[in-house]
């Protein structure tokens, strides 16, 4: 399907979710644990294990498998994967939510279970949208390749390609750190701008730059 359609069908939806009395952009959404936090509190519970523990999150919609009544969502958030389970039974407006979409941003709230592969998941008791996608994200297997389309696109390729994510997280650990030490050494940090109004330096010469605001 060309871009444009898939576009205006996107439109489409959200407004039919609008007319259900659904907000698309709320303002706000408290979640009680976030997808590290949860994936870190629970990394070493056994399979097939109900937790209890009932929390309200929230990430973005990347893959769904639908199956008749129950679906399987996985949602990502802060570099970290979550597997959420639905069912007619337990999801309200079921029908509904197995209708969203990759690129669309969601809360979830239910109870944490890991399933028999010992995969950490969240049984959907409630849910929100938080933002409606109005345009799908790079194709899951190809992913965003361009060089240039990536440079131009960072929160594509942030959201689609987990590598450049964990370098471009290492890069501001390793920055944080070297300011933290030279701080505690009694350094100051002093913002030296590569350009000023005033021309100096032993060969700087001034120009002119235009721009369209």
């Amino acid at each position: 399907m060309a871009e444009d359609n898939i576009y205006k069908e996107r439109v489409e939806k959200r407004k039919n979710l609008i007319e259900k009395g659904y907000d698309v952009y709320p303002n706000k959404y408290e979640i009680t644990l976030s997808i590290r936090e949860i994936r870190n509190k629970f990394k070493e519970i056994e399979k097939e294990t109900y937790t209890g523990c009932k929390m309200k999150t929230a990430g973005r919609i990347i893959t769904i498998r639908r199956m008749g009544k129950a679906s399987f969502f996985t949602i990502r958030s802060g570099g970290m994967d979550l597997q959420l389970y639905s069912t007619l039974d337990i999801t309200p407006d079921y029908k509904t939510f197995v209708k969203l979409e990759p690129g669309d941003y969601i809360g979830v709230e239910g109870e944490i279970f890991t399933t028999k592969t010992g995969e950490l998941t969240v049984k959907v008791e409630g849910w929100q949208i938080l933002s409606k996608s109005l345009r799908p994200p790079p194709e899951k297997w190809h992913g965003l390749r361009d060089v240039e389309e990536r440079y131009r696109k960072r929160y594509l390729d942030l959201f689609v390609n987990r590598d450049v994510y964990e370098i471009f997280v290492l890069r501001s650990r390793t920055i944080d750190f070297i300011r933290k030490f030279l701080k505690s050494k009694g350094f100051s940090e002093v913002e030296t701008p590569m350009m000023q109004i005033i021309p100096g330096g032993a060969i700087a010469e001034p120009f002119k730059t235009y721009h369209k605001a």
